[in-house]
């Protein structure tokens, strides 16, 4: 079941924490999905980099996947 804050973030409704300062609430005014941020922040170090192999990893097999397709691009 999904709690009401998960399911008001997912409708895009962002509730902006109280002790945001002015960089923070500029780029939410600038349509930023802070609520990705949070989310970024509240994992760890070693689990940011995991998500970033797992991201860059899928551009790759993309990338492979259309030069199989396509033939090579470059």
């Amino acid at each position: 079941m999904i709690d009401a804050k998960t399911l008001a973030q997912i409708n895009g409704q962002y509730d902006c924490p109280s002790e945001a300062g002015p960089a923070w609430r500029e780029a939410m005014a600038l349509g930023l999905d802070m609520s990705l941020v949070e989310y970024n922040l509240s994992l760890t170090p070693w689990e940011r980099l995991l998500r970033n192999d797992q991201a860059a990893a899928f551009i790759r097999a993309a990338q492979n996947a259309e030069r199989s397709q396509y033939g090579s691009t470059d």
